[in-house]
């Protein structure tokens, strides 16, 4: 069990950079209505700059991966920056494999 979280730790540290095929790539494109008053948040999620954690009937979970130039430093703090968005505030997803 140990070799397995280890192995397992080792996958997720790569799957953060953006340089890692594993996960698919995601763009999310908000309902603009759902973020009144700023409509124009909704394009935050609009491009497949994104990866895709987890996609269930209620949320969607992915996040945006480390650059390759950041990922020794981004590595050593562990911070990286994961969104969640619920289904009833989503217009439409993209999601692209092997990239």
């Amino acid at each position: 069990s140990v070799l397995g979280a280890s192995v397992g730790a080792k996958h997720a540290r790569t799957d953060m950079l953006e340089t890692s095929s594993s996960l698919p790539s995601v763009s999310v494109a908000d309902d603009p209505a759902q973020f009144q008053p700023y409509p124009d948040e909704y394009l935050a999620f609009n491009t497949l700059d994104y990866k895709l954690l987890l996609r269930t009937k209620e949320n969607v979970f992915f996040f945006s991966p480390i650059k390759t130039a950041r990922s020794t430093a981004v590595a050593q703090s562990r911070n990286f920056d994961v969104y969640v968005l619920p289904m009833s505030k989503i217009r439409r997803i993209r999601i692209q494999r092997g990239m």
